[in-house]
């Protein structure tokens, strides 16, 4: 009883009075589940012993509860049942499933590819800039190893180390490689990568975060060979050739 006042906020006498009826302390969302529980257990039916609800206090305050039941021996349906106050694993439960929505979010919204890969180097996750990166939906890359995917054959090797190094708990395996999208496409992608650890440190697969660079990459290409091109017309003229600056120093004679 002194567990049960703490719980519910009623004295011993008020429990023990013909007044009270702890039907009437369960909050009206979870009374169904009750009276469920209650008709299945009339016609026979086996049922988990262990489940939680809500109440409503004396002073007001909703709680959660769990209960482990077990049927008392003799006729009828009377149950023993053992009350406990989980009302600060709820929150605790609440808040983790909170975070958890908040980060898929966030996930959902980032700007860069994110792809969580298992242990065998298989697709866990795949978010919207990843669909947009190689055409390929969540669903299509599910389950799939980016060799079936979005990795060409020439640049397999390179990811075979990438992988292994990742497998032993390297947190600077990265690259920049050509890859191919769902059409067919070779693009250029810079990839950071990070192993997935378990608590006991051991590595349960990886996560990575992928970038198309592909126009970044031919404009860089393009203005190297400008570049090339025009220093070789000013190291072949047979004339003096200068670029003058607005400050008047010479920047290629």
């Amino acid at each position: 009883i002194p567990h049960l006042k703490k719980i519910l906020g009623y004295k011993a006498k008020e429990v023990y009075s013909n007044d009270f009826n702890f039907f009437d302390t369960i909050h009206p969302d979870d009374k169904k589940l009750i009276e469920k529980r209650k008709e299945a257990r009339e016609k026979g039916k086996k049922l988990p012993s262990v489940y939680s609800f809500r109440i409503i206090t004396k002073s007001g305050e909703t709680k959660h509860v769990e209960v482990n039941t077990a049927p008392l021996p003799g006729e009828g349906t009377h149950i023993l049942g053992i009350l406990r106050d989980i009302t600060d694993q709820k929150l605790k439960e609440a808040e983790v499933k909170q975070l958890q929505e908040y980060l898929q979010l966030q996930i959902k919204r980032m700007p860069i590819g994110l792809i969580v890969w298992d242990e065998e180097f298989r697709v866990k996750s795949w978010n919207p800039s990843a669909e947009k990166i190689f055409g390929f939906t969540a669903e299509e890359a599910q389950g799939l190893h980016p060799y079936d995917l979005i990795v060409p054959k020439e640049v397999q090797p390179l990811m075979d180390k990438i992988w292994s190094r990742l497998l032993k708990g390297d947190a600077t395996a990265h690259s920049t490689n050509e890859n191919i999208t769902k059409d067919g496409l070779t693009i250029t992608c810079a990839w950071s990568n990070t192993p997935l650890k378990k608590a006991d440190g051991s590595v349960m697969g990886a996560l990575s975060m992928v970038r198309n660079i592909t126009k970044r990459k031919r404009a860089e290409e393009a203005l190297q060979e400008s570049e090339q091109r025009y220093r070789s017309i000013f190291n072949n003229t047979g004339t003096a050739t200068a670029i003058v600056e607005a400050d008047m120093t010479m920047s290629l004679v």
